[in-house]
């Protein structure tokens, strides 16, 4: 090769150090590695930890306590103070404490109020001073007055709260309920009356604990939830029953806020303004409507200072009794107790055709339940005809009921298809707390109805007559 090929061959690059280079595939293979291995051993410490036995809680459990445990300078006691319906107590069960009140003759019709999600029973106080009148004596079944029984459901006013693992489903508050009779010593009841939420919650009583209302009793339902859809609920209702949203209220924000507000007081909330109860009475007789005001100031007590109130709610919303309730209105109509649905024309919260459904779904139990019973004897008519009895020596050491009574079964039947009773009553201009503005003409509906009427709507001034609804 000649020494101009030589001079003429282009230069050889010069290599680079490789070190640059490998070590950004070394990060790359160790980022690569982190997102293939991680998520599997994060399912399995998941799993892992879901495997291992929780502990044991002891009973009763510790919960968060309700109004009572509020410093003086939120101003609970103007509005709703502990005392503001005399007689009742505390009934302490394992899962906390129930405030509960008594009003009423101690010989009189025994009857339960329910109230709703977030205003505890104070939503009554305008309503019970007319059911607590002197009786009627004129109506079908005239009654020696009322014995009332209300309180906070869990979480709610004075009520303390369960822990946040628990749903706030119907299993719970009927339960709920079925303890509380007991604790009172009522062996049954003779009416349930339900709120908003209350009345799908008096639905599921009824329907899962017949024997505890009376087989003349009765069910009435005040603006009754239970078969809202999402469509149905506002926007801020659907963001409080997230459980995002709840994580950080719980954990984060509803701690920091109720320690600040309990170290500087009133400073840093205005208190609620005063209501005395006693103006729900002029001159011996109650008064027909009453602003609800100071119903708001409550619910804003309850988020910002009551630990577990917010988790209630959300839990009642996405677990509990305010929407799919079809199954407890007409397992209502099964048990054979008369039926009142009072709804207001204006309500915002539920919609008013609600109302009619309930009736329909009512309506619905009650004749599943004839035909029922009526196939029931038809059947046992016809095999204990065709087929001769076993002999009871085969049984001889079993505790067996009494035979299937053809006779009885049939008088059951008949005695629940006339007992269920369904009435329906619209309220004009009402909305989702017509038992503050439209105390009246509610109490008088119900009062009426509780005593054997027909659940006609009486004006004040009149003794008789009812108004188109």
């Amino acid at each position: 090769m000649s020494s101009e090929d030589s001079s003429t061959k282009p230069p050889t690059p010069r290599r680079h150090s490789s070190s640059g280079g490998g070590r950004q595939h070394q990060r790359r293979c160790h980022i690569t590695y982190v997102f293939f291995v991680l998520p599997p051993m994060c399912l399995v410490l998941y799993f892992a930890l879901l495997a291992a036995p929780p502990p044991i809680p002891a009973l009763p459990l510790e919960v968060h306590g309700g109004f009572d445990e509020l410093p003086e300078s939120v101003g609970v006691e103007r509005v709703y103070p502990q005392d503001w319906l005399g007689e009742g107590g505390w009934a302490v069960f394992p899962f906390g404490r129930t405030r509960y009140w008594l009003t009423g003759p101690e010989d009189g019709l025994k009857v339960v109020l329910i109230h709703g999600l977030s205003v505890p029973a104070l939503i009554y106080a305008p309503l019970i001073p007319h059911l607590l009148l002197s009786p009627n004596t004129t109506s079908p079944s005239p009654s020696k007055g009322f014995r009332i029984l209300t309180y906070d459901l869990p979480a709610r006013g004075y009520s303390s709260s369960l822990p946040e693992s628990y749903h706030h489903d119907p299993a719970l508050y009927t339960t709920h309920l079925a303890l509380l009779l007991q604790h009172v010593g009522w062996p049954a009841t003779h009416a349930v009356v339900g709120s908003s939420m209350g009345g799908a919650v008096a639905a599921a009583f009824a329907a899962a604990f017949p024997h505890l209302i009376e087989p003349d009793g009765s069910v009435v339902l005040l603006a009754s939830a239970g078969l809202l859809t999402a469509g149905d609920l506002p926007r801020t209702a659907k963001l409080v029953a997230s459980p995002v949203v709840q994580t950080l209220l719980s954990a984060v924000f509803l701690p920091v806020y109720s320690a600040y507000t309990r170290r500087f007081g009133a400073g840093s909330a205005d208190p609620l303004p005063r209501f005395d109860l006693r103006g729900l009475v002029d001159d011996g007789e109650p008064r027909e409507s009453v602003d609800p005001a100071p119903l708001g100031g409550l619910v804003k007590v309850q988020a910002a200072q009551l630990p577990g109130f917010n988790a209630a709610v959300s839990s009642s919303l996405r677990f509990g009794p305010v929407r799919g309730m079809e199954w407890a209105f007409e397992g209502l109509g099964r048990v054979g107790r008369r039926v009142l649905v009072v709804h207001g024309t204006k309500d915002r919260t539920v919609p008013p055709a609600h109302a009619q459904r309930i009736a329909e779904l009512v309506r619905k139990g009650a004749e599943q339940l004839r035909m029922e019973l009526q196939d029931s004897v038809a059947s046992n008519s016809s095999s204990s005809s065709s087929s001769p009895t076993p002999s009871q020596s085969w049984f001889r050491n079993l505790p067996l009921p009494l035979p299937f009574s053809r006779t009885s079964a049939s008088a059951s039947a008949n005695d629940k298809t006339q007992n269920t009773q369904v009435r329906v009553v619209m309220i004009p201009d009402a909305g989702d707390v017509l038992t503050w503005t439209h105390a009246g003409v509610v109490g008088r509906v119900v009062r009426g109805w509780l005593e054997g009427g027909d659940g006609e709507v009486v004006e004040p001034q009149t003794k008789s007559g009812e108004e188109g609804v």
